[in-house]
């Protein structure tokens, strides 16, 4: 039965809103982000991880714009309100939209697991995310080729009256069942990572704030890919396509977007602190010569001791009690002179004096 001779007894209306507008909302986001990163990047050499990101963005793009033209031809209406010849190009942009959005997400993926890889140096967490990125690459490589060979000739997959040898529906289904079955266990493995780093020292509440975001953004992911799974019993044995490729192609442009949302996140650290440092809610105050100075209050005599430190000469052979009110003497004098490195920033520390006892 040709396309433009299907019936359909429902109205002549569109889903294309419920189909862009949460993929511009995430798109927009993963920009937003990708534009902080390039700016706290800006005096650092490029990494894989940045290539990696930046090549799933434009991907992103890509597939987005495809995505609007088969909108345009009339992907969201009910497949009997369309010509045929507007069916055809719907579903051939549909069609070329998925490979680019399948490689998106497996370079955003292998892009966290890059991260993580760094991260850690002990052999298990390197051979765990070594699988992930293995097993990503492999997943999207071998949906590529079945999206290829399914069908012979492959434009059999958007155009119904070409003559063609094609794969069962089943034997499709099953082996995309196998491979979104692999991408949501390195989905899941890739979200629970932060929790490792958590339990391996102790962390501030604004880090362990952070943490769970991402944990929570990674389920959410996966709970994506879940989505994608249902609506693989439509796929090849749907009599209006048009209508029922919009539900799940909504849930792979957000399981996208937000994996590159989640890879631009987990390298936000720097700019996210300075935020909360700027809204006073850390101790943190970044300058232009990548010194941070945490102020000591004196206490104790100590205002007395930072006037005198000009004239005392302190040394082994000298008494310095001689010069000292008998509180002072008692007390443990604490003066913010030394610096110490920690991840790449400098914090105030204090520097004791010994005690006058």
């Amino acid at each position: 039965m040709s396309m433009d001779q299907a019936q359909f007894a429902g109205a002549n209306n569109s889903t294309q809103a419920e189909l862009l507008v949460p993929a511009i909302i995430t798109l927009t986001l993963s920009l937003l982000l990708y534009g902080v990163r390039v700016r706290a990047r800006r005096s650092a050499p490029l990494l894989w991880t940045d290539g990696m990101i930046t090549a799933a963005l434009m991907l992103a793009i890509v597939e987005f714009i495809l995505i609007a033209i088969s909108c345009h031809y009339g992907l969201g209406r009910h497949t009997g309100f369309v010509n045929s010849v507007s069916i055809v190009k719907a579903r051939y942009f549909s069609f070329l939209a998925q490979p680019i959005c399948i490689w998106s997400v497996c370079l955003a993926k292998c892009s966290i697991a890059w991260t993580a890889l760094s991260k850690r140096q002990d052999r298990q967490w390197q051979w765990m995310f070594c699988w992930i990125i293995f097993v990503q690459i492999a997943c999207t490589t071998a949906t590529n080729v079945i999206q290829v060979v399914q069908c012979q000739p492959t434009s059999a997959l958007w155009d119904d009256n070409v003559l063609a040898q094609c794969w069962p529906p089943q034997r499709t289904q099953l082996a995309a069942y196998v491979t979104l079955s692999f991408g949501i266990i390195t989905s899941i493995l890739l979200s629970l990572t932060p929790i490792a780093f958590v339990k391996a020292a102790n962390r501030p509440l604004h880090e362990l704030i952070a943490l769970g975001l991402l944990v929570g953004l990674g389920l959410f992911i996966s709970m994506s890919s879940v989505a994608n799974m249902i609506y693989l019993h439509t796929y090849r044995m749907s009599d209006d396509p048009l209508r029922d490729m919009v539900a799940p192609t909504i849930w792979w442009q957000i399981e996208q977007n937000l994996s590159i949302v989640a890879a631009l996140a987990v390298r936000l650290q720097t700019p996210y602190e300075t935020l909360l440092a700027r809204c006073g809610l850390i101790c943190q105050v970044r300058t232009s010569s990548s010194a941070c100075h945490r102020l000591n209050r004196l206490e104790d005599g100590s205002q007395m001791l930072k006037s005198l430190k000009t004239t005392i000469q302190w040394g082994s052979a000298y008494d310095s009690t001689a010069h000292l009110p008998s509180i002072v003497k008692t007390t443990e004098v604490v003066h913010s002179t030394e610096l110490v490195k920690d991840n790449g920033l400098q914090f105030g520390s204090p520097a004791r004096r010994p005690s006058w006892q």
